[in-house]
């Protein structure tokens, strides 16, 4: 399988395509959290839940009404060999995952938080396999982001 091809697979499926696994013992500095793997191709792996920051602020986070926040790592593997890497942030206390958005300035200064549909998608596989709320669309229109 050619990179783009895993990375396709990943952002297009959903929780039902992937077989959760619990993960034994806290998160370390190696350890990366929650993994499941691709029902259809068991060389396919999703990891998710290694925290990046643990007070995560960006202005948008303050739309929640928990303004707490984490950044988190989420990774595909095939074969062991990364083929996908993003952040995500668990907002409003961990109640909803989100894309880490981009930070995009419009001419008259006007700030865009834009979100690809793919990473959105990713959002609501991890949702599903229980990283977080199950409501991402209405954590994406809270935060106020732009889909791209």
């Amino acid at each position: 399988m050619e990179l783009d091809q895993a990375r396709e697979l990943v952002m297009s499926s959903g929780a039902g395509d992937w077989q959760r696994w619990e993960v034994a013992g806290p998160l370390t500095d190696t350890s990366r959290g929650g993994r499941a793997t691709y029902r259809a191709d068991v060389a396919v792996e999703l990891w998710w839940g290694k925290v990046i920051t643990e007070d995560f602020v960006e202005p948008w986070v303050e739309h929640f009404p928990a303004h707490d926040a984490i950044s988190i790592n989420v990774e595909a593997t095939y074969g062991g060999a990364l083929v996908l890497q993003e952040t995500f942030v668990l907002v409003d206390g961990g109640r909803h995952i989100v894309p880490r958005p981009r930070i995009h300035q419009e001419d008259d200064g006007l700030v865009e938080y834009r979100v690809a549909r793919s990473s959105v998608r990713l959002a609501w596989t991890l949702a599903g396999l229980g990283a977080a709320g199950h409501n991402v669309d209405a954590a994406i229109e809270k935060a106020g982001f732009v889909l791209e």
